[in-house]
């Protein structure tokens, strides 16, 4: 299958589907849907100075045939003795995905020309979710999801006449998401597990003479959650109780990287942001009221939608809805400086949050509570050849105690809503030395830079961020939000040092 994107006589790109299989199994009270699709690529074709085998033309790509399996399967609920009503597996094989800016920019103002066909659909799937939600069992689904190792290139020109390009390449490994079915005293609970594992992000830059320069900045990361949910109202525990956490290596950054990702974070946006159409969200939403009274016409004992079958009582808007631990053993990040293929040798510093964990609870009014705490901050100085004697710019305080502790609170009260915020830091201290400084100095100004099209880029976005916001204080109705904070800080002290060869006599303290 051949799929051409083409604006105005403008061909943009190819979509190319090798193979497609697609079985379907109907019978009265059940259903069974098998499909399998491989092959697939995108090519830009707007870009002809490039070759069509270069890189920089093949936007997405799948190695291999098997691009995905998917199993679906619903059973009849007269026979029925598993206790989930539907069955779906999902498993994909490996994309790549190079991240043109100018090609997916085009792109994404190609399908935003969708849009009306997209709110309608949105509309018309809303309608069919509310009433399906009244059908008994129509949430029991199990399911086996595994999406394996999504690769996201960005690439930037450096010689394209040799097809030479400095990339950041993002594998995120497998996404996966399983689910099992639990009776637990009487209760029947589903049990998740979802995330993401064997996470990598490196990076490959071309140095002089040509010569590759390929460093990991991210290796083996991993982020997990286990879900235990239950949707009976009848008990008294939180409707969702999630655990998970973060592991893994450290992350490496030097100054060429952290650039690079600098200027990621400020073009990638404004790919999928700077696309609009030019039709009025009222003409659209019109047509969507319309598409749904034909819907709903259709259906001669239209269901009465499950709103009204919601408890409202106070009692049950005042229970837990959302119960979230999640904890980070360590997460830290160590710069270096761009100097050789290998940096091992050219550490500047390492950064440490050491044992931070959030906890979670939200209700079904919306009020919330939110409690942070990190065990401790950690600065390092760690390079080899250094005047400065003292290792540790921000040293660890206590081995036990928790020197970072933070909690949010929103309640709502009728028409305000009141928003405490209390921040407790315990002895921080801070070690300073001017050679360590101005090494930092030098990396910020190199992994902060600026070119002048990137200011300009940046003022067509604030620009386009001004406009959004006034239009949505002309829509949102009033509200009133009461802010109170309150930061207490224990014994702080900043010292510096005279003369960071020598010894504790020549500190000069600053509390």
């Amino acid at each position: 299958m051949i799929l051409v994107f083409n604006d105005d006589g403008i061909k943009l790109a190819t979509l190319i589907l090798k193979q497609t299989d697609v079985g379907v199994f109907l019978l009265p009270d059940s259903m069974k849907v098998t499909a399998n699709l491989g092959g697939l690529s995108l090519y830009d074709e707007v870009n002809e100075g490039a070759a069509r085998e270069s890189s920089v033309r093949k936007l997405i790509s799948i190695e291999g045939d098997d691009l995905a399996e998917l199993y679906y399967e619903t059973f009849d609920p007269t026979i029925n003795t598993e206790p989930y009503s539907s069955l779906v597996k999902f498993k994909t094989g490996s994309m790549v995905v190079r991240f043109v800016e100018d090609a997916f920019s085009r792109i994404s103002g190609y399908l935003s020309q969708f849009q009306r066909m997209k709110y309608i659909y949105d509309r018309a799937r809303e309608a069919a979710l509310n009433r399906a939600n009244n059908i008994e069992g129509a949430n029991q689904m199990k399911f086996d999801l595994l999406i394996r190792a999504p690769i996201l290139i960005f690439p930037s020109p450096h010689d394209p006449s040799k097809n030479l390009y400095d990339t950041i390449t993002v594998n995120l490994g497998e996404i996966y998401s399983t689910n099992n079915f639990v009776t637990e005293n009487g209760l029947l609970l589903n049990m998740i597990d979802a995330g993401i594992r064997n996470t990598k992000v490196s990076s490959s830059f071309i140095k002089q003479d040509s010569q590759k320069q390929e460093l990991e900045i991210i290796d083996q990361m991993d982020v997990w959650f286990k879900i235990n949910y239950c949707d009976s109202s009848d008990v008294k525990r939180p409707s969702s109780i999630i655990t998970g956490g973060v592991t893994g290596k450290e992350m490496k950054l030097n100054e060429l990287q952290a650039k690079y990702l600098m200027n990621l974070i400020r073009t990638v946006p404004g790919v999928f942001s700077g696309s609009s159409s030019n039709e009025s969200f009222d003409e659209i939403a019109t047509d969507a009221t319309k598409a749904n009274k034909i819907i709903s016409g259709k259906v001669r004992n239209p269901i009465p939608v499950a709103e009204q079958a919601v408890d409202s009582s106070p009692e049950s808007m005042s229970r837990v809805s959302l119960d979230l631990d999640f904890n980070i053993p360590l997460l830290a990040l160590t710069l270096f400086n761009d100097n050789s293929a290998s940096i091992d040798q050219d550490a500047l510093s390492r950064f440490s949050l050491n044992d931070m964990g959030i906890k979670f609870e939200m209700k079904r009014n919306g009020d919330f509570k939110s409690d942070l705490h990190i065990k401790s901050f950690v600065v390092q100085d760690i390079r080899e050849t250094k005047d400065n004697r003292f290792s540790y710019i921000i040293p660890e305080v206590s081995p036990t105690d928790y020197q970072f502790m933070a909690s949010a609170i929103s309640t709502r009260n009728g028409e305000s809503t009141d928003f405490d915020i209390n921040l407790a830091i315990d002895s921080p201290k801070v070690i300073l030395a001017l050679d360590y400084l101005m090494a930092l100095q030098s990396y910020l100004n190199v992994a902060l830079f600026q070119d002048q099209s990137s200011h300009v880029h940046d003022h067509i976005l604030a620009t386009i961020d001004e406009v959004v916001e006034e239009d949505d204080t002309q829509t949102l109705s009033p509200s009133v939000t009461n802010y109170s904070y309150k930061v207490n800080v224990v014994d702080p002290s900043v010292i510096l040092l005279a003369d960071p060869h020598k010894d504790d006599r020549c500190w000069n303290v600053l509390v």
